[in-house]
């Protein structure tokens, strides 16, 4: 018996052995670029890719009709919102407005206890820390400079630090600016 590609009408084929144990068929190309080669496929995979024709069918289809793949699909443009999500994003990515860590360092010299250029971290005397990172700043405070922060305005959430139990993250320039006011009138307090 003879069959015919789903896939490639120009492509024939022959049953060449059938194995009813394992459920298979060999089958032995008659056309195409591989003919002559036996391939080994399923009886479902025959069913489904392969179509059987007659002999009289074959003599008489000359027409060398080729399998056509579907086209891909035209370019689709992003959804606005799509768009603007990832704008917003790549701008909280390198935010710029920020300072880096060299200028808060420098800001806030005479407060700190330790700067730590490698992993960009600052830590006050009352064991404040800020952390640098390429979008925002992490602080994480204590109790007494957390309450300062939260009256210049911001937001705080709980740390799981016994030391330092609440974390402000500033993500623009006016709330750094809120926090370096309280954080320098902090020092202030200290020096008094």
């Amino acid at each position: 018996m003879k069959y015919r590609s789903k896939t490639d009408l120009s492509l024939v084929a022959q049953v060449y052995e059938v194995d009813e144990k394992r459920k298979t068929t060999s089958l032995e190309y008659l056309t195409g670029e591989e003919k002559g080669k036996t391939i080994c496929i399923t009886n479902p995979t025959l069913k489904r890719w392969w179509t059987p024709i007659d002999d009289e069918a074959l003599e008489s289809d000359d027409s060398g009709l080729k399998f056509v793949p579907k086209k891909k699909p035209k370019y689709v443009p992003k959804p606005p919102a799509v768009v603007e999500y990832e704008e917003r994003r790549a701008a909280k990515i390198n935010n710029n407005e920020l300072p880096s860590f060299h200028e808060v360092a420098n800001i806030f010299a005479e407060a700190l206890a330790r700067a730590q250029a490698r992993s960009k971290y600052v830590m006050f005397h009352d064991g404040t820390t800020l952390w640098r990172k390429t979008h925002c700043i992490d602080v994480y405070a204590n109790t007494d400079t957390a309450e300062k922060l939260v009256k210049s305005g911001l937001k705080a959430k709980p740390n799981k630090d016994r030391f330092r139990p609440f974390h402000i993250r500033l993500e623009n320039k006016v709330d750094y600016e809120k926090a370096e006011a309280a954080l320098l009138t902090i020092k202030k307090e200290e020096e008094a």
